[in-house]
């Protein structure tokens, strides 16, 4: 069975459309929403500042600065909370040991990865 060019340009186009929707579902939050054991924080992606959050182990230190969150110090032992950063909906970081978690807030659809 051979594919003809035509076919070969609406396979690549349906492609191409499929991976612009993905990328458009990808909203700016706007906000992110802090948690740890004992309260829940949120604050503007858009107003950049340094904060600071009690955890079991220590202190966790994050920065919101253009328009993403990142954690920038905390002792939980291995750091891998440290690669990554927030600024749309879904993105998600966690500081397992230490207990604090970062999610970016938007709208966002719910599909069948998210069951």
């Amino acid at each position: 069975m051979k594919i003809s060019k035509t076919e070969l340009f609406f396979i690549v186009l349906l492609l191409f459309a499929s991976l612009f929707t993905v990328f458009l579902q990808r909203q700016k939050g706007g906000t992110v929403r802090i948690e740890t054991d004992s309260q829940s924080y949120r604050y503007s992606l858009s107003e950049d500042r340094s904060l600071s959050f009690e955890g079991p182990l220590g202190i966790t230190e994050v920065e919101i600065r253009n328009g993403r969150a990142y954690i920038t110090k905390s002792p939980c032992p291995n750091h891998t909370c440290y690669h990554g950063y927030v600024e749309a909906y879904p993105d998600t970081i966690v500081c397992l040991p230490n207990h604090v978690s970062l999610y970016a807030e938007g709208k966002g659809e719910i599909d069948a990865t998210s069951f």
